[in-house]
């Protein structure tokens, strides 16, 4: 079975005290997954390149355009399958975006949105392994910090 490829990307804002943020979707009733929280996600189609449908989306979800949401970084595709959508699978593009200003406003795929810390993400009913998702860009942020702060030169 073919697994069905989708752009998740996470806008990553700042709370208070510059604690990290991440903007959740809730979906419409209507949409597919209704009514679950998730990042901005489309499906790819034809030969379309995973980070310019993830600008697409976010433009056309959120409406922020590339100044006020600029790319951070993407991690390796990861493959959900859920026992909650028997017979669907996805292979998930993830990006994370920085939230550099702008007023977020959904569209009507979208009925509500809010800031969220990852560590309360849990509290949340959610597309399959979201949380997962967001984990693994996190983790690929830890690794290439890790992996400069070894290769700057030592003075």
């Amino acid at each position: 079975m073919d697994a069905t490829p989708i752009v998740t990307s996470f806008l990553e804002g700042r709370g208070p005290g510059g604690r990290p943020l991440y903007l959740l979707l809730r979906r419409s009733p209507g949409c597919e997954m209704g009514g679950l929280w998730s990042g901005i996600s489309g499906a790819l189609e034809g030969g379309e390149a995973p980070l310019s449908r993830a600008r697409a989306e976010i433009l056309e979800e959120v409406g922020l355009d590339g100044g006020q949401a600029r790319l951070g970084l993407s991690a390796a595709p990861v493959l959900v399958e859920s026992p909650e959508y028997a017979g669907r699978r996805w292979m998930l593009f993830p990006f994370l975006f920085e939230h550099a200003g702008g007023r977020v406003r959904l569209n009507r795929e979208n009925a509500e949105s809010r800031w969220v810390a990852r560590e309360d993400l849990a509290g949340y009913r959610t597309v399959p392994r979201l949380a997962e998702v967001l984990d693994a860009l996190l983790g690929e942020r830890r690794r290439r910090r890790r992996g400069a702060s070894r290769a700057a030169p030592r003075g």
